[in-house]
């Protein structure tokens, strides 16, 4: 974004950004640069937050945490906790407004050192109290919603392409028609070179089951947290944590379901579950 283009108060003569891609990334831009006093408008080639063919929007797990955390650089832990502090507050910012809840929950990430399950007597493991997860496609609907309640046009079904001339962005080009924009956003993920640049992201395929408990357990009141003095949601108490081991994780949701996962395949944007995959996942879970 230039230095020049800020924010007035006149939302007709305010800078236009046009942003591609309508998951997480692209949404949450849209709601704080309308929030800043920008006009936005958001492009996604199929539904946002919707079950589009390898959307990570839809189908990640929802961990607020890089996992583990050791094996990222210390920038990009910088930017996820300074990026987690804001969440609960946008989550029950969004269940006011539309109410859709997000399902955000400080659930507690244990990092464990070796596959198995159990620590073995005297072997330390790493518990982070303030590692929260949300529900991937709950908060997309809720984002959605509330851009549209403050007049944000979203295009779904709408395949946008960055619009060059002489190498100079003038917006967005949706076939032959161009939308003028001051500033364009790119949040396609590994779609990158469908927006019409020459940025390449190379999609990584990672498969996850979902088990769910044998009885149906008393659900918890929602959310699953107690509010500190300060406000900031923690961890109810008994509420199982965010498991990590070397081979997988283990993440419980509110209703009693666990998300098993991960692979992580190089296979390009090949989306289909394989035997294979269920069968490692459910081995390392049981070893």
């Amino acid at each position: 974004m230039t230095p020049h283009n800020t924010p007035t108060a006149n939302p007709h003569t305010a800078p236009h950004i046009a942003i591609v891609g309508g998951g997480i990334i692209g949404l949450s831009s849209a709601w704080y640069l309308c929030a800043q006093g920008y006009r936005v408008s958001v492009f996604e080639r199929g539904v946002c937050g919707g079950k589009n063919e390898g959307a990570a929007s839809w189908a990640g797990g929802g961990v607020i945490s890089a996992l583990p955390p050791s094996t990222y650089p210390a920038a990009v832990n910088a930017l996820i906790d300074w990026s987690a502090t804001r969440y609960g507050a946008l989550c029950a910012q969004l269940l006011a407004e539309t109410g859709i809840d997000a399902r955000y929950e400080v659930s507690g990430l244990h990092i464990h050192p070796s596959p198995s399950a159990p620590l073995s007597e005297g072997e330390m493991g790493t518990y982070l109290p303030h590692v929260a997860q949300v529900h991937n496609p709950s908060l997309c609907r809720a984002l959605a919603a509330a851009l549209r309640l403050r007049g944000v046009a979203i295009h779904e079904h709408t395949t946008a392409h960055v619009w060059l001339v002489d190498g100079i962005t003038q917006g967005v080009k949706i076939g032959d028609e161009g939308i003028a924009a001051d500033t364009v956003v790119l949040a396609t993920g590994a779609w990158m070179d469908l927006a019409g640049t020459s940025l390449t992201v190379q999609p990584v395929k990672g498969q996850m089951l979902r088990l769910m408990p044998v009885t149906s357990p008393v659900p918890p009141p929602p959310p699953n947290t107690r509010k500190l003095a300060s406000g900031t949601p923690t961890r109810g108490e008994g509420a199982p944590s965010i498991q990590l081991f070397p081979t997988h994780y283990l993440i419980p949701r509110r209703d009693g379901s666990l998300l098993l996962g991960s692979t992580v395949e190089q296979v390009g944007f090949d989306t289909h579950p394989t035997a294979a995959a269920k069968g490692a996942l459910l081995k390392h879970a049981m070893d």
